[in-house]
């Protein structure tokens, strides 16, 4: 026979955006009435750089931002990071972050292919178990150069 129970000493385990493990039960009961916190839009980076309007990304860049840990932030499942060639019309993935055992939330971004004419927004999103999504303030005006 298989038991499955949450229990506060055993670890956390995500698949398929299933969690499993000792942060469920306090996930459940956290009040949902509080609002899902997004991550700190200012603190988004590109190799330790802060990121502003009008910054100059290359092909390969490590790209980070500050949030809550899973410890603040009970219902936090991942940060994901995006980007939209057209000022926010649309988002596409660049990858998500699923280690929540500190702030900072860190992906590598290969910007190989992405036209050097246009401007680049970037945003990170903390995604949470129950379905959340917080959307942090985008850094706008973005350039690539190859």
């Amino acid at each position: 026979t298989f038991e499955s129970r949450a229990v506060e000493n055993e670890g956390t385990l995500f698949v398929d955006d299933i969690l499993f493990g000792k942060g469920l039960k306090k996930a459940l009961e956290v009040d949902k009435t509080l609002p899902f916190v997004a991550p700190y839009g200012e603190t988004l980076k590109s190799d330790n750089a802060a990121l502003t309007q009008e910054s100059i990304l290359s092909d390969k860049n490590n790209i980070s931002v500050e949030a809550p840990a899973r410890a603040q932030e009970l219902r936090l499942e991942s940060v994901r990071f995006e980007y939209s060639p057209d000022k926010g019309l649309t988002w596409h993935t660049i990858a998500i972050d699923y280690d929540l055992n500190d702030n900072v939330y860190a992906v590598e971004w290969d910007a190989k292919g992405l036209d050097e004419k246009l401007a680049y927004s970037l945003r990170a999103v903390s995604c949470g178990i129950l379905g959340e999504e917080a959307f942090g303030e985008p850094v706008v005006n973005l350039h690539i150069k190859h």
